[in-house]
């Protein structure tokens, strides 16, 4: 999921940045645009142009929104997934047990699917401090926060790779 989100993180920086993406990686983000994309404007059509529509409110969802929510909601089930699997201490805010499922991630889920640049900065933040001080690390937590911050890492990856490939 880390890669998908780094590929949609891409294309919202080509929204406003032409990048020019080159060989496969032209390919690999032009994946994003023919599957997430039309998938995503089919869904913000049902939900927000329709009902809007009713009371005579016309709005497309902007392109590029379209693609900052899809990585948020890419962001916030795989952090759901993470939290669910592992023993983290961030665990007992998304999920208690299987009852509690659907009410804390009708709760988090939205929270992370709008604010998910600052959650992944605090995870950032998180990740520099247990390197700094690598005594108070938790495996858990590391573990956590590495996936976390992995769709930086892999679109660091993608615009170095690019770079090259110019």
């Amino acid at each position: 999921m880390a890669v998908l989100a780094a590929v949609g993180v891409a294309a919202i920086i080509d929204q406003f940045w032409q990048i020019g993406w080159r060989g496969f990686l032209q390919y690999t983000v032009s994946i994003w645009e023919r599957t997430v994309r039309p998938a995503v404007a089919w869904i913000c059509h049902l939900v927000v142009t329709i009902p809007l529509g009713w009371i005579g409110v016309h709005i497309v969802v902007p392109e590029w929104l379209r693609d900052y929510l899809s990585v948020g909601l890419i962001l916030g089930l795989s952090i759901a997934r993470m939290q669910r699997n592992d023993r983290a201490p961030l665990r007992a805010l998304l999920v208690l047990d299987r009852s509690d499922l659907l009410s804390s991630l009708a709760f988090w889920l939205p929270l992370i699917v709008v604010l998910w640049p600052l959650h992944l900065l605090l995870y950032v933040a998180m990740f520099w401090m247990s390197a700094v001080n690598p005594g108070t690390r938790d495996s858990s937590v590391s573990k956590s926060m590495a996936a976390a911050v992995a769709p930086l890492l892999y679109l660091g990856l993608l615009l170095a790779v690019n770079y090259l490939l110019l």
